[in-house]
């Protein structure tokens, strides 16, 4: 497996127009947790070393956003967990970054967790997580001033 250092900066695009980023009543940038949705509930990321363009090859078209964090941050998640019926925990996830390149994007990796998940709860839990961790790098295009 490719190693990521911990001080390693990843993007992750946001399409113009969905609400994933907004601004509140004082004008501050908010991200919603579904810039974070994924059907295989492993989100995609770009490393930065691996981005010719930096935070604008991810962001493909001028419409869109970027959000930014580090590997490390993603690592030192703790709070998704898998819960029973009753509420009680059964497992504590693991979240990794793991390379999962694409013929057009070898930048392109995925956030995954050890176990995987058993229902949509813990994965709910990670996108809160990585929502309240990432910057906007670069405004989507329907919140910008």
């Amino acid at each position: 497996m490719v190693e990521i250092p911990d001080s390693e900066r990843l993007y992750r695009r946001v399409l113009s127009g969905r609400g994933q980023v907004m601004r509140d009543s004082g004008g501050r940038l908010r991200i919603s947790s579904m810039a974070f949705e994924d059907r295989g509930r492993k989100p995609s990321v770009d490393r930065e070393s691996l981005c010719a363009g930096g935070a604008e090859w991810t962001r493909q078209d001028p419409a869109n956003g970027v959000l930014a964090f580090h590997t490390g941050e993603v690592r030192a998640i703790d709070t998704v967990v898998q819960r029973d019926a009753r509420g009680r925990e059964v497992a504590q996830h693991h979240i990794e970054v793991e390379p999962a390149p694409l013929d057009e994007n070898p930048a392109h990796f995925q956030i995954v967790p050890s176990p995987e998940y058993q229902g949509e709860g813990a994965f709910r839990k990670l996108r809160e997580a990585l929502a309240l961790l990432a910057v906007v790098q670069i405004v989507p295009r329907d919140v910008r001033d």
